[in-house]
């Protein structure tokens, strides 16, 4: 795959998400069009969520760059031994779902916090995986031990069913949480 249908084909995703964010934006004011007047970097305002989950610099960032950090050190550890094409991977891989944080947070204006951190996830379930997978299969055993890289096949589970676990437990927690009203007081979705 050449440098240029990488790029395209980056494009192509960044293009299609753009889209997918703008038209998921509520059309409707009663419908949650609400904003936080708590996130006004650049002038532009937050959607509140209807639910639990809003949206947080710290949060969001800790959780894109943190959850993606541990690529650019096997990257580094792969360079080390002299696997330059393979430390690509770990790097794109990084590189994507770093970009898609990023255009998610710039569009946070117009899409529900809850749904942009399940598109996160979306592309974290594709990025992680990918990334562990390729490094065990192709990685020489030298880097792999240097880097303590688990062979076991228990951690290839594991990592798979991570993002879909949290993804679930975060779907489970936005539905428990009290819905926001108009007035922003919290009301309870009990029926009675």
């Amino acid at each position: 795959m050449t440098s240029s249908t990488t790029n395209h084909q980056t494009g192509v995703l960044i293009c299609s998400l753009d889209k997918f964010v703008t038209d998921s934006a509520p059309k409707q004011p009663g419908l949650g069009a609400r904003f936080s007047d708590s996130m006004t970097t650049n002038s532009k305002k937050a959607l509140i969520g209807p639910g639990r989950f809003q949206w947080n610099a710290g949060g969001w960032f800790g959780s894109s760059v943190g959850s993606t950090a541990w690529m650019v050190v096997t990257a580094c550890f792969l360079v080390f031994h002299g696997q330059i094409l393979l430390a690509a991977v770990p790097l794109a891989c990084f590189q994507i779902a770093n970009a898609v944080g990023l255009i998610l947070w710039q569009r946070r204006d117009r899409i529900f916090p809850f749904t942009a951190l399940m598109l996160l996830f979306v592309v974290l379930s594709i990025t992680i995986p990918l990334t562990w997978v390729i490094v065990a299969s192709f990685a020489s055993p030298a880097a792999l031990t240097q880097m303590n890289w688990p062979l076991s096949v228990f951690a290839t589970i594991a990592v798979f069913c991570l993002v879909p676990a949290m993804m679930a437990l975060f779907v489970y927690l936005e539905r428990q949480s009290p819905t926001i009203s108009q007035s922003g007081a919290a009301k309870s979705n009990d029926v009675l």
